[in-house]
């Protein structure tokens, strides 16, 4: 479902009857193996009720079309770390917020570093003027070690090793990198 919906985001889903999905619904399936979900978009409707799928990503529709067993729920929102949630749009609003998606990632591919980051002034300016008083704060979790970013005793970031993980809120991310690491997500 790239670049719509990139690995680490948190999909908020809402349980919609599978009679009620439409065309153009980003939906969670549960595949014939029944292993692990699947995130894709429905692209038609079949006479029989049953949902054909494909990624946003994806050239070909998916081989087996997905049926209420398969059916989990339908997505409506995505966050990134801890980012707001942006809406995930379902009909024709949702094939067009793919295109948007499509085009303007193509667009910054293309540009490749040609183009400075119109967040780059920004960072450099807040840095200059804006110096927090962060606290580390290193426990164990369920993943090992992981540290949180404190800031007047709230977490404003955090940084889980093991996963490669590093989560920042949107204003922090101004003046908060992501920890360098080596090999196996250690820190070198």
């Amino acid at each position: 479902m790239r670049p719509l919906l990139s690995p680490g985001d948190v999909v908020l889903c809402s349980a919609l009857p599978f009679r009620l999905v439409r065309k153009g619904d980003v939906v969670v399936v549960r595949p014939g193996d029944g292993q692990a979900l699947v995130i894709h978009r429905v692209v038609r409707v079949m006479p029989d009720g049953r949902l054909v799928t494909r990624g946003d990503g994806c050239p070909e529709e998916d081989p087996e079309p997905v049926g209420p067993g398969q059916y989990v729920c339908r997505a409506v929102a995505r966050e990134r770390g801890y980012g707001r949630a942006r809406p995930v749009y379902g009909g024709r609003a949702g094939f067009l917020q793919a295109a948007v998606c499509k085009a303007l990632h193509r667009v910054r591919k293309a540009a490749g570093r040609a183009l400075p980051s119109p967040r780059a002034p920004a960072v450099r300016i807040a840095r200059a003027l804006w110096r927090p008083r962060i606290e580390l704060l290193t426990t164990n979790g369920v993943h090992g070690p992981e540290t949180r970013f404190v800031h007047r005793g709230r977490t404003v970031a955090r940084w889980i090793p093991a996963l490669d993980a590093f989560h920042c809120r949107r204003l922090y991310a101004l003046v908060l990198d992501r920890p360098r690491t080596g090999k196996g997500g250690r820190e070198p």
